[in-house]
Formats: C-alpha cells, structure tokens, sequence
C-alpha cells in the first residue's frame, strides 16, 4: 500500500460490544381482537318543564315562539381522547359523560368467536336559544345510552378485565326545530372501539438484554414437574384480519345519466360517495348512492338512496396497464324518498381506475332472485371524482 504515513504514538482502541439478532422472550399485551363499531340514533328528547310555567324551559320556548322569533338549539358533545394514544392497560379511565361498561361475557370454543355486552353512555347538554333576541333561553342534559352486543375473540379464561372498551367521538346534530309536545329531534352518532387482550409471553428476534437460561444443574431432579405455561389461541379467522387488496375513494355527482329500473329505462341524477378500505382495512368502509328521478313529478317517483349492510372487497389489475378495478358485494337497504319504505337487496358496485382517461362506476341493485332491479349502466366521472389505489399486503412481500 502506497501514500500512507506511519501513524506516530501508541493508539487505543474502543472495545467491541457485539449486538447482534438473538432469539429474546418479552412479556406484552396480546391483541386478541380490535373492533370498532359506530351507532346512529335520532332520538326525541322533551322540554324540560310545563309549557304553562312562564319559567321553564318549555314555557320560555313557546312563548318565544308565540312572539314570531326564531329557535336556535345547539348540541354539545362530551370531550374524550379520541382513538390515539391506542388503548392503554389497565382500562382507560371513563370520562363521566361518555363511558362504557362491560356487563357481560361468554368465552369462546377454541378458534371460535364469544359474546360480549357492553353499555354505553353519554350525557348532551343542550342549549336553547332565542335567535331572533340571541338570549339562552334554557339549558339542561340529555343522557342517551346504547346497549349492545359483539362477536368477539375471547378464549377461556378471559373475562371481563380482558375488555377495552371506549368511546372515541361524540356528533350530536340538532334540527333546529320544536316539534308537537314540546319536543326536540336530536341525532347522535358514537364512535367505539374494543378490544380484547391479555399479557402473554413472546419469543421474538431481538437485540440487547437477554437473559441467561436456567441451565445450572442441581444435584437432585425434583420430584414433580412444574406445570408449563399455554396461552389460549388466537381466532385467526376472527381477527387480525387480513389487508384489502386495493382501496378506493369516491365523490361524484352526475346528472341525466340513462338508468334501467325494474326494466324500465329513466333519466335522472345519480350521485356517490364512497370510502372503501380506507387504510387497506375494510373496517369503517361506507357508501351512499342517491338516484334522483327527475321525471317523477311526472308519473311515479323512484327517487331512492341505498347504503351498504355488508361488504366483501375484490381487485383486479389485468385490464390495461395501470388500471384497476374494485368490485363491491353484498347487501344493501333501498330507502324511497317519496315513502321512506325501506328493502333490502343486493348489490354489486364496480370501480374502475382508468388512466389517462375519465373513470367508471356501476351500482347494480337485484332481488333475492337474482332479478335486476336497478342498473346505474356505466357512469362516466372525471378523473378527480374516483380514485382506486393498489395495497400492498403481506402476501407480496
């Protein structure tokens, strides 16, 4: 080796402190399922008090309301955390108006689901206002509470202190309007998460900090052997589960598209909007679909929305190159405008990512049959409007 220079004095090197992959055995909190479910009411809530007591709440919005002003109500929600930090160990503490408890549990067979009750409870507090003066007429709670049931992974011997449960968000939307009896309409929507865990041991790869094992002998083997730990199982089939294939987002709104309708072709206006394995996971998927029929006025009004029940997710990437497809099933409920009658059915939604081009969708509509009840055909949406989106799972890694 040539133009280097002797390196004059004595030198002193760090010692080498090895840290390399090992097998290690942690103690942590095994997730053997995570859930979140929202729930949706409107509820019918009384004034407080006697219409015929000047004083009261009631007798200070009827008067208002004899006087010509307008109404103002305002809904305030309870604060709480929110979904982040994650659930913690041991159960979170409850803020007073919005809490949740577990009164019930049923184990599980081993790889099959249980049962778990839980209430929740949340306190409004409403406030009535004199829009027209901008004076607080009243001021009271309302509590509103939800009793339900989820299928849950929860092996024996779990119990109800395996059981996370709390309420994320709070909506509360008033209508602003005093209905007969004194009454006002509020709708509430709460968003919750569970979750069922337990502390378990793990052997993992790792680095740093490992334990020696046991492996002195002693002069005499004892006479029984101690009992070996065995966790419950997991419910692979419940939960973790497993990442969508591909993920799409929709707002659109398209007027004097050609539908088909019990057979029948119409012109109306047909809008979407759609969020669809938002974070590769089907949890919290939702769409809405509105068919306008602006010929109803005419003969029979076929204006209707439809939601989805259940979902089961497809993807397709052999069409041209960059495109891909979502296909949608399940089944759906059918709301008619004109008469809020209400049907279930089933349905098939297509996306489709096109590039360099304007996208697609189709929403088929059909009966427990198989026969067609409605057909969107094609619907042509600018670029902007439909988004579909490849997730990498781990199958591809």
């Amino acid at each position: 080796m040539k133009g280097f220079k002797p390196i004059k004095g004595s030198q002193v090197l760090p010692p080498l402190n090895p840290n390399n992959l090992m097998e290690e055995c942690i103690r942590v909190q095994k997730v053997y399922d995570w859930v979140v479910d929202t729930n949706r009411d409107t509820n019918k809530v009384p004034l407080p008090g006697d219409p015929n007591d000047p004083d009261s709440c009631a007798g200070r919005v009827l008067a208002a309301l004899n006087a010509g002003d307008d109404i103002r109500i305002e809904c305030i929600a309870p604060d709480v955390p929110g979904p982040f930090p994650i659930i913690p160990k041991p159960q979170p503490n409850q803020v007073p108006s919005a809490s949740c408890e577990v009164v019930e549990v049923e184990n599980g067979e081993p790889g099959e689901a249980g049962r778990v009750r839980i209430i929740w409870t949340v306190i409004l507090v409403v406030q009535v206002f004199n829009d027209t003066t901008s004076d607080l007429l009243c001021e009271f709670e309302v509590p509103v509470q939800f009793d339900d049931d989820y299928a849950v992974c929860i092996p024996a011997p779990l119990d109800e202190s395996n059981v996370l449960c709390r309420i994320t968000r709070v909506i509360c939307k008033p209508t602003n309007r005093v209905l007969l009896g004194n009454m006002i309409e509020l709708s509430v929507t709460v968003c919750k998460e569970i979750q069922v865990e337990a502390e378990v041991k793990l052997e993992v790869l790792a680095k740093f900090c490992q334990p020696r094992p046991n492996d002195i002998p002693i002069p005499t083997p004892p006479e029984e052997e101690c009992p070996t730990f065995e966790f419950p199982p997991q419910c692979p089939d419940i939960f973790p589960r497993q990442n969508c294939d591909c993920q799409a987002a929709a707002e659109s709104l398209v007027q004097n598209q050609t539908i088909n309708f019990n057979g029948e072709t119409e012109v109306g206006d047909v809008s979407l909007i759609a969020q669809i394995c938002n974070n590769c996971t089907l949890a919290q998927s939702s769409w809405l679909f509105t068919f306008t029929d602006t010929n109803g006025y005419l003969y029979n009004d076929q204006s209707f929305t439809a939601t989805p029940l259940t979902f089961n997710v497809a993807c397709d990437d052999s069409g041209a190159p960059d495109s891909l497809t979502m296909t949608v099933t399940g089944i759906a409920t059918m709301t008619f405008t004109s008469t809020g009658q209400t049907q279930n059915v089933n349905y098939t939604l297509t996306l489709n990512e096109m590039p360099g081009l304007n996208d697609q969708y189709q929403l088929i509509l059909s009966d427990s049959l198989g026969n067609t009840i409605f057909n969107s055909n094609t619907v042509v949406v600018p670029d902007g409007d439909l988004l579909v989106r490849d997730c990498e799972t781990f199958n591809e890694l």
